[in-house]
């Protein structure tokens, strides 16, 4: 064998092992990430909430009824992205996921549909990650 065989060996290893930690510790941070509950008793009508100190809005255009198309606004301090998912709690309800989309940074919106529920409760939990941080909102519809 020629001198460094192990070399081409143990450096494609090492770095499969690195990439695997990584994930790991992403997977990790993410399933233990700190989740914020907020009560916004006025939806579908404009609610503020706090969120690490700053003042966000949020409203819908009208009462969210099950696959009738609506559309969620939010007001942030300046971000740089925003999602929403709308879930029932003990419930798979799937994992769709919004993109909200915005001019300025602060002003967000997007047409959204609330699923289908099958046993027909109207509890429902809407989830909003503004860069990265997730805030829970219970409503009814």
């Amino acid at each position: 064998m020629k001198p460094g065989w192990w070399l081409r060996i143990a450096v494609p290893g090492a770095l499969v092992v690195l990439a695997l930690a990584g994930a790991g510790v992403a997977l990790w941070r993410d399933a233990h990430r700190q989740v914020t509950l907020a009560s916004c008793p006025q939806l579908p009508h404009t609610c503020r909430i706090a969120l690490d100190g700053n003042d966000v809005q949020l409203s819908f255009d009208g009462t969210p009824s099950a696959l009738q198309p609506f559309t969620l606004r939010i007001v942030t301090p300046p971000a740089h992205a925003v999602h929403a998912r709308f879930a029932m709690r003990d419930m798979d309800m799937g994992d769709i996921r919004y993109r909200l989309l915005s001019d300025d940074g602060r002003h967000w919106q997007s047409r959204v549909i609330l699923p289908v529920c099958v046993s027909g409760r109207h509890d429902w939990v809407l989830t909003l990650e503004i860069d990265g941080v997730p805030v829970q909102i219970p409503f009814s519809a």
